[in-house]
């Protein structure tokens, strides 16, 4: 067992370091003291996970006075341990601290994906405003409407509609064939020309019914107002045509058993009323076609379309994001896991040199430090939310800002990331030993 007075004294001044929360005159008091003042700021910055000379997730004041009354100290003791670490061989291989490989890998590790996203970033600069646009667009009219959009599917509207209208297609088909100028093919085009009449009509006047209030009500710009007018006459005309032509349609299917009724002393109404009761089936599916459309449809207009808008946004950079970027990522950390799995297993080796337990000893010391230290900044954090909390509006807002987040990257986010006190509060803040010493 190591003496006290044998311990290095860079370990030793360290140590001395007065991390007591309690303390009036220590060093906890001394950063305590910058709550309010960074509370103030509109904007406060996080260093990312990565930063030299500097745990991860600091604000400016945490780091200031990390580095003015910490840094110094414990940069001066972790060199020092690290160098005895070195002197000592192993199979005539120098030993070294396993906690600072292990950081140096995960430096590594970040500094090659930073790259790698800086040039993802740089590739896919404009899908990604893109997408930014089409998220800032929604989320303005989710702000207004004070909800989510109603998804609309059009393929599944198209296929409602044409599913619905199959029957009355083959029966149009039927009688147009009858018509003595229309051949099979003139047939079909009619059929089709028919069939397209009506289902603009049933999706316009369907859009129009559930989006009234929105397309012609006083406060609706008058030229927006009028266009949606001369397509609510386009579709109806177009409407009108298509049950005029069926009718007329009809009319050659059915004259000669209507003149057979007639002859034979069936009354005229009875031969009209078959006549009406062929046509109803094509204003049926221009009712339930409209009406499909109605309850498919989002009352505001344009809301549903930003969200397609922007999920089709988020599809291309999900798959841009796979295709170029992931799958260099998981090399990198799966490198970067072998490369410390290496090392502990090294580690055994260095395990049995003599001086193996008494440099841990002073390490484990220098770490139960650091561990106040880390207490010390989270304390901080937690005192700096609390504040920021009373000020600003019941949710707490976003007054925190990272600029490196991987997880905003993914979602397409450009520029720096946004984040609550809840979510700042759930970054681990942990001194490291290899990315921010002077060894």
């Amino acid at each position: 067992m190591n003496r006290e007075s044998d311990r290095p004294p860079a370990l030793s001044k360290y140590l001395e370091i007065d991390l007591d929360p309690d303390s009036t005159g220590g060093a906890a008091q001394v950063l305590f003291n910058k709550v309010d003042k960074e509370a103030e700021a509109n904007r406060i910055v996080i260093n990312p996970e990565h930063t030299d000379r500097v745990p991860p997730f600091l604000t400016n004041a945490m780091a200031q006075w990390y580095q003015s009354c910490i840094g110094e100290l414990r940069d001066r003791a972790l060199t020092h341990l690290m160098i005895l670490f070195r002197q000592d061989t192993v199979d005539n291989v120098g030993t070294s601290l396993l906690e600072a490989d292990i950081d140096g890998i995960r430096a590594r590790e970040a500094k090659a994906i930073k790259s790698l996203v800086d040039e993802f970033r740089q590739k896919h600069k404009i899908l990604a405003e893109q997408l930014q646009r089409s998220r800032t667009d929604y989320q303005k009219k989710r702000d207004e409407e004070g909800r989510d959009a109603k998804p609309i599917k059009p393929v599944q509207q198209a296929l409602f509609l044409t599913l619905l209208a199959i029957p009355e297609l083959l029966m149009n088909f039927t009688s147009f064939i009858k018509v003595d100028w229309l051949n099979p093919v003139l047939a079909a085009g009619a059929c089709m020309a028919v069939a397209l009449m009506i289902g603009f009509a049933s999706h316009i006047h369907g859009r129009n019914l559930c989006q009234w209030e929105k397309l012609f009500s006083e406060h609706v710009d008058e030229a927006k107002r009028a266009a949606e007018k001369r397509l609510f006459w386009v579709a109806t005309g177009g409407l009108l045509i298509a049950l005029a032509f069926v009718g007329y349609g009809r009319y050659w299917l059915l004259a000669d058993a209507m003149r057979e009724a007639m002859l034979l002393g069936g009354s005229a109404f009875t031969s009209y009323l078959m006549f009406a009761g062929t046509i109803l089936g094509n204003v049926l599916v221009y009712i339930v076609g409209a009406l499909i459309v109605y309850l498919m449809t989002d009352p505001v207009p344009g809301f549903a379309e930003a969200l397609r808008e922007l999920r089709r946004q988020e599809r291309a950079y999900e798959r841009a994001y796979q295709r170029d970027l992931d799958r260099i990522l998981r090399q990198k950390r799966a490198q970067a896991e072998e490369e410390i799995r290496k090392r502990m297993n090294r580690e055994e080796k260095y395990k049995t040199h003599p001086n193996y337990d008494r440099n841990r000893q002073w390490f484990e010391e220098l770490r139960a430090q650091d561990d106040k230290v880390a207490a010390l900044l989270s304390m901080y954090r937690t005192r700096l939310c609390q504040t920021l909390t009373k000020q600003r509006p019941p949710d707490g807002g976003e007054p925190f800002e990272l600029d490196f987040d991987l997880e905003e990257i993914r979602n397409g986010n450009v520029g720096p990331a946004r984040l609550t006190c809840t979510q700042y509060c759930g970054k681990e803040i942990k001194l490291r030993y290899g990315s921010h010493t002077t060894a």
